[in-house]
């Protein structure tokens, strides 16, 4: 068993070290993928949505974007949001246009769990005003899934500075 953590532990490590690369401070916006995730989430409100193994992570990206990024976000996780979220977006456009949808994709979600995260996507995008892909990193479960937090952390404190405001 400990053999077989710690590979998955070295694993995640090469994983953040390599992404931490493309996604610091000094790295332009052109080709930061953090930066331009946060870019994206101006003026908007986010509600941040993944697969059930990665609720917690979801959640957790949520509330880094209300301490980080000052603003107003939500969390959940499939299958259980396809009922609330689809109908919530049966609302006004008014309500609707300001909401930017993101989505956590871990290449290690089921088939039918892609599936329905598809038609999900399908029907909100043209309800709401924006629609966004984290994809997680990594082989291992560890990997992906600090791989969406590391990147959940820059991107709120790229947000918060976009705002004017300071992150800490």
């Amino acid at each position: 068993l400990i053999p077989n953590l710690w590979a998955e532990v070295e694993e995640a490590i090469k994983t953040l070290e390599k992404f931490r690369e493309e996604i610091v401070p000094e790295v332009p916006a052109g080709r930061n993928p953090a930066k331009k995730l946060a870019m994206s989430l101006v003026n908007k409100v986010p509600f941040v949505y993944g697969p059930p193994s990665f609720e917690g992570v979801a959640y957790r990206f949520g509330t880094q974007l209300n301490e980080n990024g000052k603003v107003p976000a939500a969390s959940g996780a499939f299958p259980e949001l396809f009922h609330n979220a689809v109908l919530g977006c049966e609302g006004p456009d008014e309500v609707l246009r300001p909401l930017c949808v993101l989505v956590i994709r871990d290449p290690g979600e089921t088939v039918e769990i892609a599936k329905k995260v598809e038609r999900f996507k399908a029907l909100l995008e043209p309800r709401v005003g924006g629609m966004l892909e984290v994809k997680a990193r990594g082989r291992g479960r560890l990997a992906r899934m600090l791989s969406v937090l590391y990147v959940g952390d820059y991107v709120s404190t790229y947000l918060g500075l976009l705002y004017g405001r300071d992150p800490s």
